[in-house]
């Protein structure tokens, strides 16, 4: 790729509500889940998504023009020796006329019905992930970020032209690199961040580098964001990949959604399901690459179209992305600046593992014929409350079901086997582990098992096995009416 015929630049998003860039339907425990990179299971926003959303902007923007008609379109065309010039009619509405003008074509491409005839000038790439909020003990919430975004940033910001700061040294588990005057910190040294404790780490000079960059290259730089910037530089925490990880998979919002019967304002059966958002905060950034004009005239370099083009998105610093528009989600400001181990005997994966056990404790659980649906009924519900509440008061308010139902008890049996010991090839332990052990070690009460790593693998167990075991126990044939807990 030339630089000669390029221009670049970075685009910031920042969203201001909360925000569904859907993946469509999942068998998972959240029916709608957020897009999500493969290989880092990070969220993200697809490319096409930002650039039809931009177009539409942009669309938007020069169909108010005064002089929309006398503005050339891709289908004009231009007198020959031996044909004269052809003026396309101008009609429809003026979104339609203006979906036809040469200034928003050159920079995305004709319609449909002219899309044949030349590519537009503009690439966007996926947005990704830079910083994600995470609430905070103290200071209400903390932007999060790690090493490995950090580092990915540096060179995509490069790609866009611009030139970030040296990437931060790596920052241990359990530790944060933060202002020394942030107001997230705990008496000067310690942060809890959801349910999981920090320590300041002394060595943060990286991190005000980093805000600043931040501060001053993606946010908006009006003085209705001023107060947003100034929080940024002190609230940013870098902290280990590993541990940011773990925050964007399990600390998204997830809510329950109805269909309410019309006559009777009751739900509807089978209506309920639950979605999952990026809370509001969350900060992501795209690469946008705008190549010189490719129409027939092609007299538009690539500096005056990107001049062209943010010019035209400065005009409309709040854009809608992803579902759920008309209940106010997806509202971002932007602004545009120029696994697991295996050993090598292992003959199968830990998924498979998973799904044996939880196969084989179906099949033990559905020996209790009567006490089979409120098992299979609070497996269902429990994913989503590890989601909602985290794992501890998830588990502990299963136990206090559990004294009176002995299929509850079951489940938690059929959880701490799996979680905390892992039988080898996927087998039931025989005996089983003692009810309470899970919620010993998720409390601290077993110190062999209360670090904040541990917690952190509990959960992602937990949820991984869950899955297996909600569907084998839908694949059981137990009515939908006879389910409870």
């Amino acid at each position: 790729m030339s630089t000669a015929l390029t221009s670049a630049g970075l685009l910031g998003i920042h969203a201001l509500t909360a925000l569904h860039p859907g993946a469509g339907t999942a068998l998972g425990t959240v029916d709608l889940p957020v897009q999500r990179e493969r290989h880092t299971g990070w969220p993200t926003i697809a490319g096409s998504a930002l650039k039809g959303i931009l177009r539409d902007a942009c669309r938007e923007q020069i169909s108010r023009d005064a002089n929309l008609d006398a503005l050339p379109r891709h289908d004009d065309r231009a007198a020959t020796d031996d044909k004269p010039a052809v003026v396309a009619k101008r009609e429809g509405s003026g979104r339609e006329r203006a979906n036809n003008t040469i200034v928003l074509n050159e920079l995305f491409g004709p319609p449909t019905a002219g899309s044949s005839e030349f590519a537009g000038a503009v690439s966007v790439t996926d947005a990704r992930l830079l910083a994600y909020p995470v609430r905070s003990l103290k200071g209400v919430f903390a932007w999060v970020t790690c090493r490995a975004v950090l580092e990915r940033y540096a060179r995509d910001a490069e790609m866009g032209g611009n030139e970030a700061p040296p990437v931060p040294a790596d920052v241990a588990p359990g530790a944060a690199a933060t202002a020394k005057d942030s107001p997230c910190l705990i008496d000067g040294a310690k942060l809890l961040l959801e349910e999981f404790p920090f320590t300041r780490d002394g060595e943060s000079a990286d991190q005000p580098a980093w805000a600043i960059w931040i501060a001053n290259h993606l946010l908006p730089q009006g003085d209705h964001y001023k107060a947003t910037r100034e929080r940024l530089l002190k609230t940013l925490v870098i902290l280990s990949d590993d541990d940011f990880t773990h925050f964007v998979k399990y600390a998204t919002e997830v809510t329950a959604r109805i269909g309410l019967d019309y006559e009777t304002k009751t739900v509807k059966g089978g209506a309920l399901f639950y979605q999952e958002f990026l809370p509001t905060e969350s900060l992501f950034y795209s690469v946008v690459i705008v190549n010189a004009a490719r129409t027939r005239q092609a007299t538009r370099s690539a500096a005056a179209l990107m001049d062209s083009f943010a010019g035209m998105v400065a005009k409309v610093p709040v854009l809608q992305i992803g579902g759920d528009e008309t209940t106010g989600k997806g509202f971002c400001s932007v602004r545009l600046n120029g696994g697991e181990v295996m050993s090598v005997e292992s003959k199968t994966t830990p998924d498979q593992q998973r799904a044996k056990h939880a196969w084989s404790a179906v099949e033990e659980a559905r020996k209790d014929a009567k006490g089979f649906p409120k098992y299979l009924g609070a497996a269902r519900k429990l994913p989503v409350r590890i989601m909602a509440s985290g794992l501890g008061q998830a588990v502990v308010y299963l136990r206090a079901k559990a004294a009176k139902t002995k299929a509850l008890t079951t489940l938690i049996l059929h959880i701490t086997d799996w979680v905390l010991k892992q039988p080898p090839k996927g087998e039931l332990s025989t005996p089983p582990p003692g009810d309470y052990d899970l919620v010993k070690a998720i409390i601290g009460t077993d110190k062999a098992l209360s670090t904040a790593d541990d917690l952190r693998r509990h959960t992602a167990e937990t949820l991984a096995y869950l899955l297996w075991l909600n569907r084998f126990c839908e694949a059981t044939g137990v009515k939908e009416e006879e389910v409870s807990e």
